[in-house]
């Protein structure tokens, strides 16, 4: 479950100029370091938005990079992660990974499946969308914005002042 957007940030060109005044691979931890800094600002808002039942949802909650190396774009990906499976009060094991889409988005309920057969198909109900994802990225992704770029420009003058002395 991922959401996308698109931001234009103003001014790249003078950050590109610093970036590659330090050289490749300083500046790469550079962005790296301020862009895992506004992906916290995101997941910490999401942690406190989401529904807990199990609170298995809430603890698989966490940041994922994702580098395509023949573009170079990084991407951190705010959203449940493996390994966080739980017991839940039905006695039945629950992986906030299966199930996350379904509590961001809703769904609707049908006949469950009888022995491997399909299921009688017949509507039991709704269930409604808590977009918390969502809602914590449209509340804070100004905030995860300014986070970044003081986060760069810390980062670039920090490895300016290293590369002049």
């Amino acid at each position: 479950m991922a959401i996308t957007t698109g931001l234009k940030i103003e001014g790249v060109e003078d950050v590109e100029k610093a970036l590659l005044a330090i050289g490749v691979k300083v500046a790469q931890k550079v962005v790296k370091t301020a862009v895992r800094k506004g992906s916290k600002i995101i997941l910490k808002k999401a942690r406190d938005l989401v529904p807990v039942d199990t609170g298995a949802l809430k603890k698989s909650l966490g940041i994922k990079r994702k580098i395509y190396r023949r573009s170079g774009v990084m991407v951190d990906i705010v959203g449940p992660r493996k390994g966080f499976e739980k017991t839940g009060p039905d006695g039945k094991t629950r992986n906030p990974v299966n199930y996350a889409h379904l509590v961001e988005m809703g769904g609707v309920v049908r006949g469950a499946s009888i022995k491997g057969r399909k299921g009688t198909g017949k509507l039991l109900g709704n269930r409604r969308a808590n977009s918390f994802l969502r809602k914590a990225f449209d509340e804070n992704n100004f905030r995860a914005l300014r986070a970044i770029e003081r986060e760069a420009s810390v980062g670039i003058q920090r490895a300016a002042r290293e590369v002049k002395t």
